[in-house]
């Protein structure tokens, strides 16, 4: 997974390589190949704009 913000490099890993977790318990999210996203942020504001989802090819 890359994600960048404005151009700059947030995350570039894969997660299904993760083995380690916070307080040993794997993201419950972490493996579902459908349902609902959401964006979140941590206490500072946000706007998001024009949005697009692409379905990728497997």
């Amino acid at each position: 997974m890359v994600l960048q913000l404005n151009g700059s490099l947030i995350v570039n890993a894969d997660l299904a390589k993760v083995t380690e977790f916070m307080a040993n318990h794997p993201h419950p999210g972490k493996e579902l190949e459908e349902g609902h996203f959401g964006f979140a942020v941590h206490s500072d504001p946000v706007e998001f704009r024009n949005i697009a989802i692409k379905a990728l090819a497997p």
